[in-house]
């Protein structure tokens, strides 16, 4: 397993619907996963090593990024020959892998192409990236011509959404690309659902690391506001923490009409997030681009409809589930959330949540996997 983003000392949520499906694997086939990141400060533990699941074990590997002249060059060169001493550390007691997996292209594939060329070690490459969209303006030429003869190369491609697949397919030349969703937790599917009749407040939840250029909290807020001008027993609740928070909390706070209705939580783990979602009303997203938004897969299992827009691989779960609006406008998402606050009742919890158990559990996820690896052994 050779992840691009994997949780660490500096971000521990960092990737975690990877290591999900990591987890989902791990229950069913014996892993090694090597991980490297480079910090800005000296790292006090250069080596972590841990074991879960009986079946995963994980390589942790720090370093100090440089700065200055070539610095990019340095840094890289320094990832790759930390990663290959952590692939010599292992191969010296188990050998050469029989597949390799990568979670999101970059300099994590290169290991993994030495060992197909070398060793002849098939690999599959899995995608969650947003910036394969061209909307996000993140793939330069040089980028685009990198990742396509890597992708190329790689024996099996997997992508969490259909929409992110098509974007795949076009920069692979055409490669058929296998759909494996997320995962949502199992905490998701065992907390009860309030019913919405019990409910005297309409809570309505944003969650998101609420990055201002991506996920467009302000503007949630803005149209709560206005909503809230004919719907007063409404709340609105927000989940998560980044950049942007401050600046959040000041807005709501100057604003006497918002500040004793907008609660913000901060991170908080699984088992509280879900004891949000029990009471919630509605799920709401205002995201500039989504691959497969993963807060709207746990919403759809507690049985919460969503609103979210119409982008990446939203349309794929949401339709019928919740109220798709035009994205990037505000109007849209104001009179979709007005419609909500009425038309809740007409999503039935239990058909929402049994779609989403049939879909996004990790046994479902996992098996899925190894039906991939199962191809990649067959002898040609």
């Amino acid at each position: 397993m050779l992840p691009r983003w994997y949780p660490n000392v500096i971000n521990p949520a960092d990737g975690n619907f990877i290591e999900r499906h990591i987890e989902a694997i791990g229950n069913l086939h014996p892993l090694e996963l090597i991980f490297v990141k480079g910090l800005d400060t000296e790292p006090v533990n250069k080596i972590v090593k841990k074991v879960y699941l009986n079946n995963v074990e994980v390589h942790l590997r720090y370093f100090k990024n440089r700065t200055g002249m070539f610095s990019s060059v340095r840094n890289l060169t320094k990832y790759l020959i930390i990663q290959f001493k952590a692939y010599k550390e292992i191969s010296s007691r188990k050998g050469n892998p029989c597949i390799c997996h990568v979670h999101v292209m970059a300099r994590t594939s290169l290991l993994a192409c030495w060992l197909k060329l070398k060793y002849r070690v098939p690999f599959i490459v899995s995608e969650h990236w947003s910036g394969y969209y061209p909307s996000a303006n993140k793939l330069s030429g040089v980028k685009k011509f990198f990742y396509s003869i890597i992708f190329k190369y790689a024996d099996q491609i997997t992508a969490v959404s259909q929409s992110l697949g098509a974007e795949l397919k076009k920069l692979s030349g055409n490669r058929d690309i296998s759909i494996i969703p997320n995962i949502v937790e199992e905490v998701f599917f065992t907390t009860d659902k309030e019913a919405v009749s019990s409910v005297d407040i309409k809570n309505i939840v944003h969650i998101s690391n609420l990055h201002p250029e991506i996920k467009r909290v302000d503007k949630i807020i803005q149209a709560f506001k206005s909503i809230r001008k004919h719907h007063t027993d409404i709340n609105l609740i927000i989940i998560g923490s980044g950049t942007a928070e401050n600046e959040l909390k000041s807005m709501v706070n100057q604003d006497e009409d918002l500040k004793d209705n907008v609660h913000f939580l901060g991170d908080i783990p699984p088992i509280e997030v879900a004891n949000v979602l029990k009471t919630a009303w509605t799920t709401v997203l205002f995201s500039k681009f989504e691959t497969q938004s993963v807060v709207m897969l746990e919403s759809i299992a507690m049985g919460v409809p969503v609103i979210a827009p119409e982008v990446g691989g939203i349309s794929e779960h949401c339709e019928g589930r919740g109220i798709l609006y035009k994205v990037n406008s505000l109007e849209a998402f104001t009179n979709s959330l007005d419609k909500m606050l009425i038309d809740n009742p007409k999503f039935r919890t239990s058909d929402l949540r049994a779609y989403a158990a049939n879909k996004f559990k990790a046994e479902i996820v996992g098996a899925s996997f190894i039906q991939e690896y199962d191809i990649l052994k067959r002898p040609n």
